[in-house]
């Protein structure tokens, strides 16, 4: 089971539009995935235009014990979802109340341990924006951290890129004695590039010289990636549908 956290040092980098389409892509692929939102924001709900009303979310593991199992979701064949909403602003304040550091930051990592016999092939996190005890989770229950960055469309998000790093790295460090834990893989994501802009290209460059190997390939601004959720949709659906009407 190949655990991925995809988090960002702020909002409007592309981070669920990443999560959400790799899990229902690698579902598509036929590999068993679990996709858990991590932000109270609850944009996984949203884009898959389904209802947290009457159901436990990821907040009832956190703070009432509850199983994986009794949480998930099925959202498509294949693709299940632990979901979260406005309630996991409680749940971050139960985690700070932790007095146990290594505690603190091994909840996501319990989910993983707790479903490990289920099947599951990928269990992909979509993380808060910025650096709070949920991100901190997700470092310590990751193998592969993925960070989306805008770019061309938000200076500050390069910015602060560089300080985002360290912090990461600093967290594997200070648990690394208890709970022996590094991630295997880091990659930055260059999104919304649009390489006839100049402020894009720019942007594009600067990632690249200052980050070299980390860096993929960028992802193209697309209408069909934006307009995907706005439908309930990822961007598999959305690409499928108006393609046959086309």
């Amino acid at each position: 089971m190949i655990t991925i956290g995809i988090i960002a040092n702020k909002g409007g980098q592309g981070k669920t539009t990443t999560a959400v389409n790799l899990a229902h892509g690698l579902a598509l692929a036929g590999k068993k995935v679990l996709l858990v939102d991590c932000d109270d924001q609850g944009h996984v709900v949203v884009n898959f235009d389904v209802s947290t009303e009457g159901s436990p979310t990821l907040y009832n593991i956190i703070t009432k014990g509850e199983t994986p199992q009794n949480v998930m979701v099925e959202l498509r064949p294949n693709l299940h979802a632990i979901l979260s909403d406005q309630t996991l602003v409680a749940a971050m304040v139960t985690l700070q109340g932790i007095e146990v550091d290594v505690v603190r930051v091994g909840q996501l990592r319990s989910i993983c341990e707790a479903v490990q016999g289920d099947g599951f092939d990928f269990v992909i996190f979509d993380g808060k924006p910025g650096q709070n005890e949920m991100v901190y989770n997700i470092i310590m229950a990751s193998q592969v951290l993925y960070l989306p960055v805008n770019i061309g469309g938000d200076f500050y998000a390069l910015a602060g890129l560089g300080t985002f790093l360290k912090a990461i790295h600093d967290t594997c460090q200070d648990y690394d004695a208890d709970l022996g834990h590094w991630y295997e893989q880091i990659r930055l994501i260059p999104y919304f590039y649009k390489p006839r802009e100049p402020d894009s290209q720019r942007d594009f460059t600067a990632l690249t010289e200052q980050y070299r190997d980390l860096v993929t390939s960028p992802i193209r601004y697309s209408a069909a990636v934006a307009n995907a959720p706005r439908r309930g949709q990822t961007i598999f659906e959305y690409s499928t549908i108006y393609k046959n009407l086309g």
